[in-house]
C-alpha cells in the first residue's frame, strides 16, 4: 500500500473520531429543551455527519489516489468544508453576541481615565 493511501486512512480515522465527539456531545447535551439547546444539538449532529462524510471521502480517496476524481468526491468534500465553515461562522457570531452585553454593561465610570495620574 502506498504512503499516501496509508496517510489518507489515518486521516479518515481522525475525521471519524472527531465525528464521534460531536455525535456524543449532541446526544449527551444537557440544558433541557430550550430552543437554543435544540439548535445546538442539531448543529452537533450536522457536524458529526459532515465529519463522518469527510472520513468516508478520505477512504475513497485512498482507493482512487485523487481527491478530485471521481467528480462527486470533490463535490462531497466541498459540501463538507462548507458545513465546517458555516459552523465556524455561527460559532464566531455566538461569541460576539455573548460578548456584546458585557461591553454594554461598562459605563464611563468603569473605564479608567488614562490621563489621570
Amino acid at each position: 500500500m502506498a504512503v499516501d493511501a496509508i496517510f489518507n486512512l489515518f486521516e479518515a480515522a481522525l475525521w471519524f473520531a472527531i465525528s464521534a465527539v460531536f455525535f456524543f456531545r449532541g446526544v449527551f447535551r444537557a440544558g433541557g429543551q430550550s430552543a437554543e439547546t435544540r439548535s445546538l444539538r442539531r448543529e452537533m449532529f450536522l457536524l458529526a455527519a459532515a465529519f463522518a462524510a469527510f472520513g468516508v471521502s478520505d477512504v475513497i480517496e485512498s482507493r482512487t489516489g485523487a481527491w478530485w476524481e471521481p467528480w462527486w468526491l470533490l463535490a462531497l468534500k466541498t459540501a463538507c468544508v462548507l458545513v465546517f465553515l458555516r459552523a465556524f461562522w455561527r460559532y464566531r457570531a455566538g461569541l460576539r453576541a455573548r460578548r456584546k452585553p458585557e461591553e454594554a454593561a461598562l459605563t464611563r465610570e468603569d473605564v479608567k481615565d488614562e490621563s489621570a495620574p
